[in-house]
């Protein structure tokens, strides 16, 4: 057998300096996913819109944005952007 190599040691990860890593969503984009339900007075909540997201093939960003939301119903598409903005991740 022949001996390995010494392990080399992992590189420093990243320091966390505050700022959110996560991409910001674009409000068009989830708009646009959502908006029949609100219209239809439907009230959904995080787990059925990012199951939509997947479905319907949203971008990353879309999904990542929904999933800051709490597990409440959202009581419409204004309640939405607002919980969105201030979790800031719209751009």
């Amino acid at each position: 057998m022949r001996a390995l190599p010494p392990a080399l040691p992992h590189a420093p990860s990243q320091q966390h300096t505050g700022s959110s890593a996560v991409a910001k969503a674009q409000w068009s984009d989830i708009e646009a996913l959502v908006k029949d339900w609100f219209d239809q007075g439907m009230q959904p909540e995080r787990g059925e819109m990012i199951e939509l997201a997947y479905e319907k093939d949203a971008h990353d960003d879309v999904i990542d944005a929904l999933d800051t939301l709490n597990g409440k119903p959202v009581p419409s598409l204004d309640s939405l952007k607002q919980q969105l903005t201030d979790n800031g991740v719209l751009a």
